[in-house]
């Protein structure tokens, strides 16, 4: 696992993996903006909000609870 990747226009990504895969990534924004996630051959698009976790699994799909 890695956690407090700062990563462009203000995101910071903690990123939890298995046997090379991803299995659970947490995002946090500065600044409320849509965060486009990329992960192998798919892309996916959430809004975000400075405070608030998007949790995705490997799937990029969102992980209950948010």
């Amino acid at each position: 696992c890695v956690s407090g990747l700062r990563a462009r226009t203000g995101y910071e990504v903690d990123i939890n993996w298995d046997n090379g895969r991803m299995i659970e990534a947490v995002i946090l924004t500065d600044f409320p903006q849509t965060c486009r996630v990329r992960y192998g051959d798919k892309v996916a698009e959430f809004d975000a909000q400075p405070g608030e976790a998007i949790r995705i699994d490997g799937a990029l799909q969102l992980i209950p609870g948010n």
